[in-house]
């Protein structure tokens, strides 16, 4: 499942425009996370078989932990997924279009790269919709 981000040429996505109540929507810049993806990363992972419920949450805490201490705290955040069954996943955020810091956070190829590395799913990251309800 890792795929070993070094080898790789990266692009990465172009920003949208700074968020601004009423005119431009809120998006995240980050690694969409959906149920089926935490089961194949808790299979890979030999994250014990157990409730399906408890086996996802052991791998999130699992997936959390992995993250870089400076990034543990930044968030996880739900977001409109047009390629989810439900249209909505969770999303392992690096940057967002709130601000200038955190718009040049995802532009960051370093960042980034690590991340994708420490997430080890394979999914790259992109910029979504903040879900709405």
């Amino acid at each position: 499942m890792s795929t070993d981000s070094k080898q790789e040429e990266w692009v990465v996505a172009q920003a949208p425009p700074l968020y601004k109540k009423r005119q431009v929507r809120a998006q995240v810049f980050g690694f969409p996370v959906t149920q089926d993806d935490v089961r194949a990363w808790a299979e890979a992972h030999n994250i014990p078989e157990e409730d399906d419920h408890y086996r996802r949450q052991d791998a999130w805490k699992a997936i959390c932990s992995r993250l870089p201490h400076n990034h543990r705290d930044r968030r996880l955040t739900i977001i409109h997924n047009p390629m989810a069954y439900s249209k909505q996943s969770m999303c392992i955020v690096i940057g967002t279009n709130f601000n200038v810091k955190d718009m040049e956070r995802a532009q960051n190829l370093e960042l980034i790269k690590s991340l994708y590395d420490a997430v080890d799913m394979g999914i790259r990251p992109g910029w979504f919709y903040v879900s709405q309800g």
